[in-house]
C-alpha cells in the first residue's frame, strides 16, 4: 500500500533524494513558459527552448536545446485500476531501462500524488543518461512524464527542469 507524501521534492539525476524544497523554491512558482503540450490526460509547459514532437494522440517527445540526449516524454495509457505502486512496477517492468530505475517517495503535483523512478537510463550502453519519472491517474488514463538527461547536467540544472515542467502539470481527465 501507497504511503502518502505531500512533498515536491524529486531525485537528482542520480537518484539521490533532494528532500523538500526551500518555501522560496517552490516549483510552481516558477513553473516552465514554453510550448503547451498536450495528451489526453495531461498538459504541461515545455521548457523554453525545446522543439515538441508528437509521436502519436498519446505520446509527445520534447527535445532540449542543444543536447544530443536530453529529452522528455509524456504519454497516456488506459488505467486498469492499478494503484500507484503497481504502475510504477509495470513500468520498470516494461520500460527498456525500468529495472535500472530506483522508486523514490511519492511526490505531489497539480493537486494530486505521483510516484516517482529515478536512475540510470543507458540500459548498459554508456551513453551516461539518467532518468526521472513521474506517473499518476487521470481520470480513466494513466499519464507519464518521462526525463532522460545526460549524465553533465548538473543536478541543480536538472532539478530545475522537472520542477518547471512538473509544476505546470495540469491533469484533464
Amino acid at each position: 500500500m501507497d504511503t502518502a507524501q505531500s512533498s515536491t521534492s524529486s531525485a537528482g539525476p542520480t537518484g539521490a533524494s533532494s528532500g523538500p524544497p526551500s518555501a522560496d523554491s517552490d516549483p510552481t512558482d516558477d513553473p516552465a513558459t514554453g510550448e503547451r503540450v498536450e495528451i489526453p490526460g495531461l498538459s504541461v509547459n515545455a521548457p523554453e527552448g525545446t522543439t515538441v514532437e508528437p509521436i502519436s494522440d498519446d505520446l509527445v517527445q520534447v527535445g532540449f536545446s542543444g543536447a544530443t540526449t536530453d529529452a522528455m516524454q509524456i504519454a497516456s495509457i488506459p488505467s486498469y485500476g492499478s494503484t500507484l505502486r503497481e504502475q510504477a512496477d509495470i513500468f520498470r517492468e516494461t520500460a527498456p531501462y525500468g529495472p535500472d530505475l530506483e522508486s523514490q517517495q511519492p511526490v505531489e503535483y497539480a493537486g494530486t500524488r505521483w510516484w516517482h523512478l529515478a536512475g540510470s537510463a543507458d540500459g548498459g550502453t554508456g551513453l551516461g543518461t539518467t532518468a526521472e519519472v513521474f506517473g499518476t491517474t487521470s481520470g480513466e488514463l494513466q499519464v507519464y512524464v518521462v526525463f532522460e538527461l545526460d549524465r553533465s547536467v548538473s543536478d541543480a540544472e536538472a532539478q530545475e527542469r522537472v520542477e518547471s515542467v512538473m509544476g505546470s502539470a495540469e491533469l484533464t481527465g
